[in-house]
């Protein structure tokens, strides 16, 4: 391992990690790899929920160095079944990598998002902000993940099939919030597709019970009705 930056060290450090409790406490392992993960319901600071919820609020979405750097995609589904093809067939104390085989520079991942968004990628450059350099950005990932397809497991989601849907889950049951620390103000804004319905109330008042002096709004997702929540 010869991690480039600070963030990969950290993924580094974790294998090394597992690998020295085995060597000196005799514990069992299967460590995973897999290549940058996607699907519906991923934590909103990853590149495709981000980028929607930028879109929804009118921001730009944000790309270091140009998005040139290529990225290698991997559905959760498939990541979920890499990791039963391990317990049920890998090898114990052994290493798998997991790649999803579907590689694009971020730029393009963008430009996806943003077509699948409006229904159309001209103009896109206008909705994002190419300004933004990050320091020890890896070029590209990539893996070698011929060990763990040995073991019968291949990746079945194909990125360009499943971004729309995806887009859209994020268009309808985002939730997201910001605060203005300094003012002791903000809101809470939440879409009242599906996840409103199973769980909006119970993050109003968890969110309340922890910020009692931020004003929560609820904006249904055809902004028809608009309320506030004390």
């Amino acid at each position: 391992l010869k991690p480039s930056n600070p963030y990969s060290a950290s993924k580094a450090s974790s294998d090394m990690l597992i690998k020295a409790w085995a060597r000196t406490y005799g514990i069992n392992y299967i460590i995973l790899r897999p290549t940058n993960n996607y699907g519906e319901g991923q934590y909103p600071e990853k590149l495709i929920p981000l980028s929607v919820k930028n879109l929804m609020r009118g921001l730009k979405i944000r790309l270091h160095n140009q998005g040139t750097p290529i990225r290698n995609w991997l559905h959760a589904d498939d990541t979920a079944e890499a990791v039963m093809a391990a317990i049920g067939a890998g090898q114990v104390d052994e290493i798998y990598n997991v790649a999803g085989g579907f590689e694009q520079a971020n730029v393009d991942t963008v430009k996806k998002i943003i077509e699948s968004f409006y229904g159309t990628e001209e103009g896109w450059e206008k909705y994002v902000d190419f300004d933004a350099e990050r320091e020890g950005q890896d070029v590209r990932y990539a893996l070698n993940d011929r060990k763990l397809k040995n073991l019968g497991w291949a990746p079945q989601k194909n990125f360009d099939e499943e971004i729309s849907d995806i887009v859209e889950q994020y268009k309808k049951n985002f939730i997201w919030w910001y605060m203005e620390s300094e003012k002791k103000v903000g809101c809470l804004i939440i879409s009242t597709g599906d996840t409103f319905r199973k769980m909006g109330n119970c993050a109003i008042r968890s969110f309340k019970k922890f910020h009692p002096d931020v004003d929560v709004h609820v904006i249904d997702e055809n902004n028809i009705d608009t309320f506030e929540i004390s």
